[in-house]
């Protein structure tokens, strides 16, 4: 009787350590599953991550701004037309624009003669808002490209430059120590960004 016993127990632990190891090994090609799966999972969210990070060219930004007129010259067309001055302040989101400020200069090169560069200003503490590119051919006077801007808009060469002041702590509202400069030239078909950069701003320094 008691080696029957002795038997059955047996029978009982080789069966259960059976159900252990099948369990064993169950429980292993299921994390094995998931960790693959999970590993997989990562590299999708790495890959997305390059994806968004890849810099993207800027759209250029234009808008159905063109008036015929009898003028030979854009240094002669009158832009205080609320025709071409309402759309492009639109563009910009608001501001006001300073007809002195208007600069010419052929920096398209396509033998139409000069631009205009129409720079649309806040009014206020923000500087310049955008500037607006228009040219004057065949018989009509037509937004080229509209640029936006935060801070002060200047021309160096055949560049188009716009200057962003960047206040470190202590600085005073009139003074940033460094300025942001994001340079603009003309490719063949647009304006596009070619250069941004951190200077130090030596005006801010000198009025300390």
């Amino acid at each position: 009787m008691k080696m029957l016993l002795d038997n059955v127990n047996k029978n009982k632990l080789v069966k259960c350590m059976s159900q252990l190891n099948s369990t064993s090994t169950r429980l292993r090609m299921y994390f094995s599953h998931l960790l693959i799966v999970l590993m997989m999972v990562a590299f999708t969210l790495s890959c997305s991550d390059e994806i968004d990070n890849v810099e993207k060219p800027e759209e250029k930004i234009t808008a159905a701004i063109s008036i015929v007129t009898n003028h030979e010259s854009i240094r002669s067309v009158e832009f205080s037309d609320p025709k071409l001055i309402g759309p492009l302040i639109d563009l910009a989101g608001g501001g006001e624009v300073n007809f002195d400020r208007i600069h010419f200069a052929d920096l398209i090169k396509q033998n139409v003669g000069d631009e205009a560069f129409v720079i649309v200003e806040s009014g206020g503490t923000l500087g310049d808002l955008g500037i607006g590119i228009f040219q004057l051919s065949k018989g009509q006077i037509e937004l080229v490209q509209f640029i936006p801007a935060v801070g002060k808009v200047e021309f160096r060469m055949d560049l188009l430059v716009v200057v962003e002041g960047v206040w470190a702590n202590g600085d005073s509202q009139c003074c940033p120590s460094e300025l942001l400069e994001r340079s603009y030239q003309w490719d063949g078909d647009s304006f596009i960004l070619i250069t941004e950069q951190i200077v130090q701003n030596d005006v801010g320094k000198k009025g300390n």
